[in-house]
């Protein structure tokens, strides 16, 4: 991946922070970004990424970001939120929240991208999904939903793309070992009176998982689909 031109949203922590650590060990040039400086400086300083705050929301904000990093040859749409609550109690606000950073990001860093990847007949893009976009599972209606969004979409554009250069794939992890997993456990926890213990154990056995997966596990596959000798596109790889 050397001179290779990487941009990981979601990248100071958890799967994108494992991503950017496994990318940057094969000398891509990288670029990450969030919404939380703190943790975009901390992942930057330790691997010689460039960053910048972003609200991948908002299309005036990965447009900005876009021109200032200039052509891309990789593309990992990783930011995400895992709101979870029951049905009854997810509201308008939570639904949208959730389908416009797990989707409509990926929606426009793919618009403002793939136009550059098409002129030049090289591109990697990989989507972070999840096994709860193949399955779903309760109090996760609205991250399921943009989850199921995100696999067809990923789909839909390789077949658009296959005869580009320009690769699509989607991973769909199990639970991983994240803060954001332990949140979306304490909030389930909170709302069914269970203890978090007990519902990361209910998570891990909705999917056949005996434990959390390593964040590095994700980054390794991530590596393989973003590499110039990867022939695979419009998979959805479960782990």
């Amino acid at each position: 991946m050397k001179d290779k031109v990487a941009l990981i949203t979601g990248g100071g922590r958890g799967i994108g922070e494992a991503i950017a650590r496994r990318f940057a060990s094969e000398g891509a040039r990288l670029f990450i970004t969030s919404r939380t400086p703190k943790d975009l400086e901390r992942v930057a300083l330790e691997t010689g990424a460039n960053f910048d705050v972003c609200d991948v929301t908002q299309p005036k904000d990965v447009g900005a970001l876009v021109r200032k990093i200039g052509p891309v040859d990789i593309l990992v749409n990783n930011a995400g939120v895992a709101d979870s609550a029951p049905f009854v109690r997810t509201d308008l606000e939570t639904w949208r929240r959730v389908m416009d950073t797990n989707v409509t990001s990926a929606f426009l860093f793919c618009k403002a991208l793939v136009p550059g990847m098409i002129q030049r007949r090289y591109g990697r893009i990989v989507n972070i999904s999840s096994i709860a976009g193949k399955r779903g599972g309760p109090y996760i209606t609205a991250y399921a939903a943009s989850k199921h969004a995100l696999l067809g979409f990923s789909s839909s554009l390789a077949m658009e793309l296959k005869d580009s250069g320009i690769l699509v794939n989607a991973i769909c992890p199990g639970y991983v070992d994240t803060t954001m997993t332990r949140a979306n456990a304490a909030r389930v926890a909170k709302a069914t009176g269970l203890t978090s213990k007990d519902i990361v154990t209910k998570f891990l056995g909705s999917v056949g998982q005996p434990k959390l997966l390593h964040p590095g596990h994700v980054a390794e596959v991530a590596l393989a689909l973003a590499r110039s000798d990867c022939t695979h596109t419009g998979s959805a790889i479960d782990l």
